[in-house]
């Protein structure tokens, strides 16, 4: 099964800019997209493997490096991908809701800083809060605990992110 990309998608890379299709006004050094990509369940990374979110939520669980921020989310598919004649993979993350600023002061996470623990909200993002990255980008896995609703006395489902998989070989704060 092949997946078909939207006319009018960019997509942030940390060395080049990656656009669709040669049709886009474009830099010289670009990397440009072909029409079509490969869906993937499962992949290895710098000896790790990672899964898409339907596959296996605790491998879909990812920090990683986007436009200099450190994020989590979900792996929610993974393409293979023909980049000026190479393949190469790519990786459509849903980044997680951050709470409410009411909710926020009732999170018990947030002032023991030395836990590595974000508290979110668990409902799946909208699609606006889904980016596309390249494995390189991943920092490591992130354990994670969902929470009913209630818990913390909020309102809605919660999710407690544990960012400390990567051993702290780079103490990461979520941003």
């Amino acid at each position: 099964m092949n997946m078909y990309w939207p006319t009018q998608t960019r997509i942030s890379h940390p060395q080049t800019p990656i656009v669709i299709s040669a049709t886009y006004a474009h830099a010289d050094d670009a990397r440009v997209l072909g029409r079509r990509a490969t869906p993937i369940q499962h992949c290895k990374h710098n000896s790790r493997e990672y899964s898409i979110h339907s596959a296996h939520p605790g491998n879909s669980s990812i920090c990683f490096n986007h436009n200099g921020v450190h994020d989590a989310g979900f792996i929610e598919q993974i393409w293979r991908i023909l980049i000026n004649g190479q393949t190469h993979m790519l990786m459509v993350i849903s980044l997680h809701t951050l709470l409410s600023p009411i909710d926020q002061e009732k999170n018990p996470y947030s002032h023991r800083p030395g836990l590595a623990c974000q508290l979110v909200y668990s409902h799946h993002p909208p699609l606006c809060d889904w980016v596309v990255i390249s494995p390189e980008q991943i920092i490591g896995h992130v354990a994670f605990y969902k929470h009913p609703p209630g818990s913390f006395d909020i309102q809605y489902a919660t999710t407690v992110l544990v960012n400390s998989l990567h051993r702290y070989r780079d103490m990461l704060k979520f941003q």
